[in-house]
């Protein structure tokens, strides 16, 4: 496999939670499918099963956890009101027939050098994705660590990396974009986080099916625990630059409008989300830096 005009660092072996990653026994999950295919994502009573409504009410700034907020003596009674207002919201977007992702995934031979993963395709040139490195507990690492490395290759051996896009369709975006122009900021703010959250919800299935049924089964009482594999989105601090979704678009062979994304790359991630799987079974996401979170003030004032 050529690296082209790259140009990297000598490889290392690098340690995670003080897990080192042993290159020399390891043999990377071969998946049962290889190439591109679409994903039925409109099964909803499915997908409502990865709703992470934890998240969503500490967006709105309500304590941890779900649903035990929902009987709190002093929340309970406003966060029941957001919950029914949000389960609304949700039927009358099943009812107006406006909420129908569409998802594509694939899964290619790949291997790493440095902070880069070369992802082959068959009848293409090699195609360099970069993964930056971040500082988690005092080491350097990138995802594309979890990804062996072609040093650590045997004869005819290869590991994988697969990608993802979805979108929820310009139904439900036209939706929103006219709740903003008639200033309607509840409903507004309340459609962007449950799109949000679906669409993740979405994202966490097609990963969890993928898993299961062609990429080292899972248990179907598994939900993507740890160990089990990573997504890592576009956009996110593991792989921030928008070239990376170019990239993936032409490996998907998809039209980028499609799923609403436009000439720069630039996409909204509470319609738009895509990225890249990582099988290796100690694969974990990285935490980042907490921000001020603007977010959930703006929330906070309707409640």
């Amino acid at each position: 496999m050529s690296t082209q005009s790259l140009t990297f660092a000598s490889p290392k072996v690098i340690t995670i939670e003080e897990k080192p990653l042993n290159w020399e026994n390891f043999k990377p999950v071969h998946p049962r499918f290889m190439g591109v295919d679409s994903f039925d994502a409109r099964v909803t009573k499915t997908i409502s099963k990865f709703l992470d409504w934890n998240n969503f009410f500490q967006k709105w700034g309500f304590p941890p956890e779900f649903p035990n907020i929902l009987e709190n003596q002093e929340w309970g009674d406003v966060a029941e009101d957001l919950y029914e207002d949000v389960r609304n919201l949700y039927q009358e977007l099943l009812d107006e027939k406006c909420l129908y992702p569409v998802a594509l995934f694939g899964i290619w031979k790949a291997c790493s050098v440095n902070d880069h993963v070369l992802v082959l395709k068959e009848k293409q040139p090699i195609t360099s994705l970069y993964f930056p490195r971040l500082t988690v507990n005092g080491t350097d690492v990138s995802v594309a660590d979890y990804i062996k490395p072609m040093y650590a290759l045997k004869n005819n051996e290869s590991d994988y990396i697969g990608g993802y896009a979805i979108s929820l369709g310009e139904e439900v975006f036209n939706k929103w974009i006219k709740l903003k122009a008639e200033k309607d900021n509840y409903k507004s703010y309340l459609l962007e986080d449950f799109c949000q959250m679906y669409i993740t919800a979405v994202a966490d299935y097609l990963h969890h099916s993928i898993r299961q049924s062609v990429w080292s089964g899972i248990s179907e009482s598994d939900r993507l625990e740890q160990g089990k594999g990573i997504r890592v989105e576009i956009g996110k601090a593991e792989c921030p630059e928008l070239e990376a979704c170019e990239k993936l678009f032409d490996l998907l062979d998809v039209d980028k409008e499609h799923f609403m994304v436009n000439e720069q790359f630039y996409f909204n991630s509470d319609f738009t989300i895509c990225g890249y799987f990582f099988a290796h079974p100690q694969a974990q996401n990285f935490p980042v830096s907490e921000t001020e979170n603007l977010h959930q003030t703006v929330r906070q004032n309707f409640i």
